[in-house]
Order: C-alpha cells, then sequence, then structure tokens
C-alpha cells in the first residue's frame, strides 16, 4: 500500500484582533515520488470540517487556538492521523 505523507508548512500569528484565530496550512505529498496530491482530505475531527488539497497538495484553514486532531486521506493511500495544539506561536515544518 502506498503511503501518504502529511507535513504542515506553518501555522501563522492570529488574524483576528483578539489573537483566538490561526491559520492552519501545508502541503500533502506521497512520500515515495515527493509528488503533490491534488484533491487529498484534511480532516478536522472535533469540527467535523474539511479542506480539499490544490493542485500542489497545499491546503488552508483558518482555526480557533486549541488541540485538534487532524487527518489525511486521499484514494489509494493510507490515512494518516496527527494530533495538533495550535497557538498563535506555534509553527512546525
Amino acid at each position: 500500500m502506498k503511503y501518504l505523507f502529511f507535513f504542515i508548512l506553518s501555522i501563522s500569528i492570529p488574524l483576528t484582533i483578539y489573537g483566538q484565530e490561526v491559520r492552519l496550512s501545508g502541503r500533502v505529498f506521497n512520500s515515495e515520488n515527493e509528488r503533490p496530491l491534488e484533491t487529498a482530505t484534511v480532516f478536522i475531527q472535533a469540527l467535523n470540517k474539511t479542506s480539499v488539497t490544490s493542485e500542489n497538495g497545499e491546503f488552508e484553514k483558518k482555526l480557533q487556538q486549541g488541540r485538534y486532531t487532524n487527518e489525511v486521506f486521499s484514494f489509494g493511500m493510507s490515512r494518516i492521523s496527527a494530533d495538533l495544539v495550535l497557538t498563535s506561536k506555534t509553527v512546525i515544518n
């Protein structure tokens, strides 16, 4: 089975005045050939919300600060899950 690799590029500084909203963005690609995965689904469990990756495998979602379990899946690939704690100062590379 092919494996999916999920890589978070950045979690940026809040966009709201109160500093409670953060931007979760990243790139999803095939770990075997490092090609971006278009139309992979990024699912935020607690909010029951999804994002679909662009042709470059990129996604972006605005969320409130907090703890989230994210799943990433694409047809023919294994599903992966990651727990994240998002704050205004969180950056994962």
